[in-house]
């Protein structure tokens, strides 16, 4: 059961509480209620290990990244080492090598901010997620928790 699951369960636990006629009170089975906050204790590791997933990922995907670079600037210097070896126009090879490192260069560094960019990206997106998931049981355990000071209020002689 994932986290937002759990929270309709609970929801739908609170609001099937038997209303007292007159009054603001509900009764509320208790252990209804319990449950359903251990299916949702139960369920934040697994949010949580998603999101670390997902950081692992973004690691891959850097990782990844910088080989692509280290591959693309060694095939330029092979390819520098055999214009030079077969053409003998040590200048004109030496220009040709120059340009493809730049380019290659410039590639390992426009992967690298891309891959950048996207792990930024997919955190945002975790932490949003996770800030939204955590706000929305806040509020939940916050009505929750009124609705049970109310009730044990009105119960107070």
């Amino acid at each position: 059961m994932n986290l937002r699951q759990a929270f309709e369960h609970l929801e739908k636990a609170i609001l099937s509480g038997i209303h007292i006629p007159f009054t603001r009170l509900t009764l509320l089975d208790e252990d209804s209620l319990l449950e359903k906050l251990d299916e949702i204790q139960v369920s934040l590791p697994q949010v949580i290990a998603e999101s670390e997933a997902i950081v692992r990922r973004r690691d891959d995907i850097v990782a990844q990244a910088h080989r692509y670079a280290e591959e693309i600037v060694q095939a330029a210097e092979y390819k520098r080492e055999q214009l030079l070896n077969e053409t003998g126009i040590v200048n004109q090879a030496q220009k040709q090598a120059e340009e493809i490192r730049g380019k290659a260069q410039q590639e390992r560094q426009q992967l690298l901010q891309s891959a950048v960019v996207e792990t930024n990206r997919m955190r945002e997106e975790m932490d949003g997620y996770a800030a939204n998931m955590l706000q929305d049981l806040e509020d939940r355990l916050n009505r929750s928790l009124s609705v049970i000071q109310d009730n044990r209020q009105k119960l107070q002689p």
